[in-house]
């Protein structure tokens, strides 16, 4: 995210560098809902990649629609008058862009060709 930042040529100053520690706390706020779905999945019966699949079926589109709904919300900021807050609102943005840029191409793995491919590999080895 720091370096979109100095692609963008948006200076590292108090409030950009608050941008950090709010990205951190938004990822962990995405992270809870997809770790417990997780959990839960194996107790279930599933192996790892049924279960993988599943979490992302069925947090994924909540988490994103969060994700583009948040960043819209701080991409706002970037029509302020004041500098800081521009670049408090564009920082933002793409702070919050970034991790779900990460799992939506993570997301093409847990598609069911992806988990398909990994149940078979799953069923090598255990015949191995």
């Amino acid at each position: 995210m720091l370096g979109m930042l100095a692609v963008l040529e948006i200076p590292l100053g108090q409030v950009s560098a608050l941008v950090g520690s709010i990205s951190l706390g938004l990822g962990v706020d995405d992270a809870l809902p997809v770790t417990e779905r997780f959990s839960h999945e194996p107790e279930a019966g599933a192996d790892v990649a049924t279960a993988l699949h599943r979490t992302v079926v069925g947090t994924g589109g909540a988490l994103l629609s969060s994700a583009v709904t948040t960043a819209a919300g701080f991409g706002v900021l970037a029509v302020a008058v004041t500098p800081a807050l521009q670049q408090f609102g564009i920082s933002l943005g793409i702070g919050t862009c970034t991790p779900s840029s990460r799992a939506s191409s993570s997301c093409r793995t847990c598609s069911p060709s992806g988990s398909d491919t990994a149940a078979a590999r799953s069923k090598r080895r255990s015949r191995q």
